[in-house]
């Protein structure tokens, strides 16, 4: 009875041996698709570098059809002539807020016509005493 007992105790370490050993074996194999190898430098640049040599080898692109347009051009255009009257007296009230700095002046009324190219010449000056005024305080 003793040998059948002990041959079961066997048969039982036995087994249990063998289902551990598997059970490491499944968390190493987990554990390496956890944790990748490291990869090296040349096999993360290896889509980049394809990508390249695949834009050296493409045509060029084909340029735009539209017509490029010179923004300088179109803002360094006069306006209508509006009442010379009103634009005098709001040329004399911004100089008198610049203190007579006429660089200044073309330095702002250029700014405003950068934000607004469809407004008048005298709305430019008529914003530009606005916002001097609102930036003063006054």
């Amino acid at each position: 009875m003793e040998l059948i007992i002990s041959i079961i105790i066997i048969i039982l370490f036995a087994f249990g041996f063998y289902f551990v050993l598997k059970l490491f074996a499944k968390a190493e194999s987990k554990d390496t698709k956890l944790n990748p190898p490291r990869a090296t430098k040349e096999s993360l640049l290896k889509p980049y570098l394809k990508q390249k040599s695949e834009l050296k080898s493409s045509p060029e692109p084909k340029s735009d059809s539209r017509p490029k347009i010179d923004l300088s051009d179109v803002l360094s255009q006069p306006y209508p002539k509006q009442s010379s009257d009103e634009l005098n007296s709001v040329k004399k009230r911004l100089r008198m807020l610049l203190y007579g700095d006429d660089d200044a002046i073309k330095r702002i009324i250029q700014s405003e016509r950068r934000q607004s190219p469809h407004k008048s010449e005298v709305e430019l000056y008529k914003n530009a005493i606005e916002r001097l005024e609102r930036d003063r305080g006054r």
